[in-house]
């Protein structure tokens, strides 16, 4: 097992950063909110009977469909042609795979993908009995009510960032200027608002004439604050 299996089979399984210059490290947690978290199980739904449960594409990208937080998992790395999960009896990765993820930076997680039981539809009308509560046994099921590991998949994110309050920054102090936050920490990066609209101002990045460089104009502020992420997600560690 090599030091990026042991950093995502972790105890804890936290997520790592990986940092433009290929490097990684174990993501500092708790973060500043919930949806810094990466989700502990990607849900999948099934047809059939519950001891064989089928799994088809269109489970698979519903299950993809609906990952939140901002997280995404890489696909085409399975072997038995699954869209996105690796077998349960597989968890650890190959040469190939590690190169993969130490090229694109950002938060990396490894994840559980589970198959949960069906609802117990013992109740008036086939609806769900009062005994029955979501990955719990009633008195009329007669099949084992743990979910079931359809494999494990890998999810990754960029390091959310948020804008903080307005300031006068730089020579161009009439307009409203937003610091960017990551991690609790300014970036020295800024949301500016032009007589156009928005644009990601990047310290050291000078034009001719001596102003900080903009990035091209967007109509509003988060989508200004989505390329200052891009930017240090590819820029810095």
């Amino acid at each position: 097992m090599t030091a990026l299996d042991k950093a995502l089979h972790g105890p804890s399984a936290l997520p790592i950063i990986v940092k433009p210059d290929g490097t990684f490290e174990t993501a500092a947690y708790p973060p500043d909110t919930l949806a810094g978290y990466a989700p502990e199980t990607v849900d999948l739904d099934w047809s059939g009977d519950w001891d064989m449960p089928d799994v088809y594409e269109e489970h698979e990208r519903a299950a993809l469909d609906g990952i939140e937080g901002g997280w995404r998992a890489l696909t085409g790395w399975a072997d038995d042609g699954s869209l996105f999960i690796f077998r349960s009896d597989r968890q650890h990765f190959g040469s190939d795979l590690e190169e993969r993820i130490l090229e694109e930076p950002g938060l990396w997680a490894l994840v559980s993908v589970e198959m949960q039981p069906p609802t117990c539809g013992a109740g008036d009308d086939g609806m769900p009995c009062q005994g029955w509560s979501e990955r719990e046994r009633c008195d009329h099921a007669d099949y084992d009510p743990e979910s079931k590991a359809a494999g494990w998949a890998l999810l990754h994110r960029n390091r959310p960032v948020k804008l903080g309050d307005p300031l006068n920054q730089g020579r161009n102090s009439h307009l409203p200027t937003w610091p960017v936050i990551r991690d609790g920490v300014d970036t020295q990066c800024w949301v500016q608002k032009t007589r156009t609209g928005y644009c990601m101002l990047i310290p050291g990045m000078l034009t001719e004439s001596g102003e900080a460089h903009r990035g091209e104009i967007r109509d509003d502020r988060e989508e200004a604050r989505r390329d200052v992420e891009e930017w240090l997600t590819q820029h810095i560690a």
